[in-house]
Protein backbone atom coordinates (compact mmCIF):
# COMPACT_ATOMS: atom_id res chain seq x y z
CA UNK A 1 0.00 0.00 0.00
CA UNK A 2 1.31 3.46 -1.13
CA UNK A 3 0.13 6.84 -0.07
CA UNK A 4 1.33 9.23 -2.14
CA UNK A 5 -0.11 12.08 -0.07
CA UNK A 6 -1.77 12.61 3.20
CA UNK A 7 -5.62 12.33 2.20
CA UNK A 8 -5.00 8.64 0.84
CA UNK A 9 -3.37 7.58 4.05
CA UNK A 10 -6.68 8.82 6.06
CA UNK A 11 -8.63 7.37 3.50
CA UNK A 12 -6.78 4.57 4.04
CA UNK A 13 -6.86 4.35 8.24
CA UNK A 14 -10.39 2.91 8.30
CA UNK A 15 -9.31 -0.81 6.65
CA UNK A 16 -6.37 -1.31 9.04
CA UNK A 17 -8.97 -3.45 11.56
CA UNK A 18 -6.90 -5.71 12.88
CA UNK A 19 -4.26 -2.71 14.34
CA UNK A 20 -7.51 -1.53 15.81
CA UNK A 21 -8.37 -4.46 17.50
CA UNK A 22 -4.69 -5.02 18.65
CA UNK A 23 -4.28 -1.64 20.17
CA UNK A 24 -7.16 -2.47 23.11
CA UNK A 25 -5.79 -5.44 23.26
CA UNK A 26 -2.15 -4.75 24.13
CA UNK A 27 -3.21 -2.21 26.33
CA UNK A 28 -5.45 -4.71 28.33
CA UNK A 29 -2.29 -6.92 28.58
CA UNK A 30 -0.39 -4.36 30.00
CA UNK A 31 -3.16 -4.20 32.79
CA UNK A 32 -2.99 -7.81 33.72
CA UNK A 33 0.69 -7.85 33.85
CA UNK A 34 0.46 -4.77 35.64
CA UNK A 35 2.24 -2.13 33.38
CA UNK A 36 -0.48 -0.26 32.80
CA UNK A 37 -2.04 1.50 36.04
CA UNK A 38 -5.78 1.68 36.95
CA UNK A 39 -6.76 5.10 35.28
CA UNK A 40 -4.29 5.22 32.63
CA UNK A 41 -5.48 3.03 30.24
CA UNK A 42 -6.87 5.91 28.07
CA UNK A 43 -3.22 7.30 27.80
CA UNK A 44 -1.53 3.87 26.44
CA UNK A 45 -4.17 3.57 24.38
CA UNK A 46 -3.96 7.24 22.55
CA UNK A 47 -0.07 6.60 22.59
CA UNK A 48 -0.50 3.18 21.11
CA UNK A 49 -2.61 4.47 19.08
CA UNK A 50 -0.21 7.56 17.49
CA UNK A 51 2.98 5.24 17.53
CA UNK A 52 0.70 2.62 15.17
CA UNK A 53 -0.72 5.16 12.93
CA UNK A 54 2.43 6.87 12.63
CA UNK A 55 4.55 3.80 11.94
CA UNK A 56 1.59 3.02 8.98
CA UNK A 57 2.30 6.44 7.68
CA UNK A 58 6.06 5.99 7.27
CA UNK A 59 5.73 2.28 5.47
CA UNK A 60 3.53 3.39 3.23
CA UNK A 61 5.45 6.33 2.29
CA UNK A 62 8.49 5.04 2.19
CA UNK A 63 7.97 0.94 1.60
CA UNK A 64 5.44 1.37 -1.35
CA UNK A 65 6.12 -2.30 -2.11
CA UNK A 66 5.67 -3.24 1.67
CA UNK A 67 1.47 -5.00 2.01
CA UNK A 68 0.20 -3.29 5.29
CA UNK A 69 -2.65 -5.98 4.54
CA UNK A 70 -0.48 -9.02 5.97
CA UNK A 71 0.33 -6.67 8.89
CA UNK A 72 -2.97 -5.89 9.57
CA UNK A 73 -4.03 -9.74 9.79
CA UNK A 74 -1.53 -10.32 11.83
CA UNK A 75 -2.37 -7.83 14.06
CA UNK A 76 -5.95 -9.04 14.05
CA UNK A 77 -4.92 -12.94 14.83
CA UNK A 78 -2.99 -12.02 17.68
CA UNK A 79 -5.47 -10.11 19.04
CA UNK A 80 -8.06 -12.90 18.54
CA UNK A 81 -5.44 -15.34 20.71
CA UNK A 82 -4.87 -12.23 22.99
CA UNK A 83 -8.07 -11.52 23.66
CA UNK A 84 -8.58 -15.31 24.77
CA UNK A 85 -5.38 -15.87 26.76
CA UNK A 86 -5.66 -12.42 28.77
CA UNK A 87 -7.91 -13.94 31.70
CA UNK A 88 -6.36 -16.68 31.83
CA UNK A 89 -3.00 -14.70 32.83
CA UNK A 90 -4.66 -13.89 36.45
CA UNK A 91 -5.28 -17.51 37.06
CA UNK A 92 -1.87 -18.56 36.10
CA UNK A 93 0.04 -16.40 38.57
CA UNK A 94 -2.27 -17.03 41.93
CA UNK A 95 -1.88 -21.34 40.54
CA UNK A 96 1.87 -20.93 39.98
CA UNK A 97 2.02 -19.06 44.00
CA UNK A 98 0.35 -21.71 45.48
CA UNK A 99 1.74 -24.31 43.53
CA UNK A 100 5.32 -22.98 45.01
CA UNK A 101 4.07 -22.55 48.87
CA UNK A 102 3.26 -26.25 48.13
CA UNK A 103 6.86 -27.55 47.09
CA UNK A 104 8.68 -24.80 49.34
CA UNK A 105 6.80 -25.64 52.35
CA UNK A 106 6.16 -29.69 51.88
CA UNK A 107 9.04 -30.62 49.87
CA UNK A 108 11.92 -28.24 49.46
CA UNK A 109 11.85 -27.04 53.25
CA UNK A 110 11.97 -30.35 54.74
CA UNK A 111 15.43 -30.40 56.28
CA UNK A 112 16.67 -34.02 57.22
CA UNK A 113 19.52 -32.70 59.26
CA UNK A 114 16.70 -31.09 61.76
CA UNK A 115 14.76 -34.24 62.08
CA UNK A 116 18.51 -36.25 63.28
CA UNK A 117 19.25 -33.66 65.71
CA UNK A 118 15.99 -33.88 67.70
CA UNK A 119 15.47 -37.62 67.24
Amino acid sequence: MFFPNFMDFLNALPTFIGIAAFIPMLVQLGKAVKIVKDGASQKWHEGLQLLFVGGLWLVGTFLPNFDLGIVDTLAGNLAGVGLAIIPLIPTAFAIGKKVYDWVRGGILGLSFSLRKASA
